[in-house]
């Protein structure tokens, strides 16, 4: 990190240290281990009630928790080199692209409800993905979170990104009720305690902040049998003897088990969401031309897009402790030294 000095042009008296991190992103993180307020240091975050130290590499702060999955996290390196290796062939270019539509579909229905800046969103498992770009032009406070720093480091040198956190979903470094909006894309199919981590989420939305999600479809269309048919435990060793037939190296095959829109919804309701609403999608990666035709015949029927298509995509509002936070709101802002006392 580059602590060198600058001079501010009206004070050239007074030299002032450049901050780590960013001034406003400072001020909603929190220690991963113990939730207490992080104070920058000279090149590095420090825990003030801890005292526990974090580095920050390529100007993205390192917020693991100590007791980090290691041979996971090791893992998700691996992948996420794999992920940079492009396959060849029209199949691979076709699924590439049909890959590409549905973040954009996604993305757009994001743009829509969102509503204007400046919004507080955090993006769990951001990865490769350039679609903060849009939001951060308008002025939103967009941060990017993921395991490997790697992928971050690809967010800032190749899109632009502002801030970025290396951290795990399991343990957010971030103050409590500070986001306006939490984005999730292809990751609450390798959860396994699924109400927990959406739980745990929501500590951190705001009342009536707003959660987008895209997941893997166990109803898919072309899939469906598979997830519904088969327990957890077969359809995991049966992706398992698949990747080594094929010569896979895809740790997540271990632990995917693909949701349902329906069953996210009921999750979601019971910690206090409101106004889930799901959405079509026209794009359905991993079909060959023949199986793209059927669905495109069959999503004449307005339930198959919805409902069957390879990910679905919800929105929800948190009114988990809005109540509460409005009466003490109005008790805050109270005048009680004007308050007409009783006779």
């Amino acid at each position: 990190m580059d602590d060198s000095l600058y001079q501010d042009a009206d004070q050239t008296d007074e030299p002032e240290i450049k901050m780590p991190v960013q001034t406003e992103l400072l001020e909603i993180l929190a220690c991963p281990d113990c939730t207490g307020h992080l104070q920058a240091g000279d090149s590095e975050l420090i825990c003030a009630d801890c005292k526990r130290k974090f580095q920050i590499q390529n100007d993205i702060p390192l917020l693991y928790p100590k007791n980090q999955d290691i041979s996971g996290f090791r893992e998700k390196i691996l992948l996420a080199e794999i992920e940079k290796q492009s396959r060849t062939g029209e199949q691979a270019e076709y699924d590439a692209i049909q890959w590409k539509q549905s973040k954009q579909e996604f993305w757009k229905i994001v743009q829509k409800k969102i509503g204007k800046p400046p919004k507080r969103i955090l993006y769990i498992g951001a990865g490769y993905d350039p679609g903060f770009q849009p939001f951060q032009e308008n002025g939103h406070l967009f941060i990017n979170l993921d395991l490997v720093s790697d992928k971050l480091e690809t967010l800032k040198n190749e899109h632009k990104a502002e801030y970025c956190i290396a951290g795990d979903m399991h343990a957010l470094p971030f103050q409590k009720q500070c986001f306006d909006a939490f984005i999730i894309i292809d990751l609450l199919q390798y959860e396994r305690d699924l109400k927990s981590i959406l739980q745990n989420m929501m500590h951190f939305l705001k009342p009536e902040g707003q959660f987008f999600l895209r997941a893997i479809n166990a109803w898919a269309l072309f899939r469906f049998f598979k997830p519904i048919v088969m327990p957890r435990m077969m359809y995991s060793l049966i992706h398992k003897i698949h990747d080594r037939y094929k010569k896979k190296h895809h740790w997540r095959y271990r632990y995917q088990f693909p949701t349902s829109y329906w069953n996210i919804r009921q999750h979601l309701a019971q910690l206090g969401c409101s106004n889930i609403q799901v959405f079509p999608i026209d794009s359905y990666p991993g079909l060959n031309q023949i199986n793209r035709t059927i669905y495109h015949l069959l999503s004449l029927i307005k339930a198959v897009p919805i409902y069957l298509n390879y990910h679905y995509m919800l929105s929800a509002e948190n009114n988990h402790n809005s109540s509460f936070n409005e009466v003490l709101k109005r008790v805050n802002s109270f005048d009680f030294d004007n308050a007409k006392k009783p006779s």
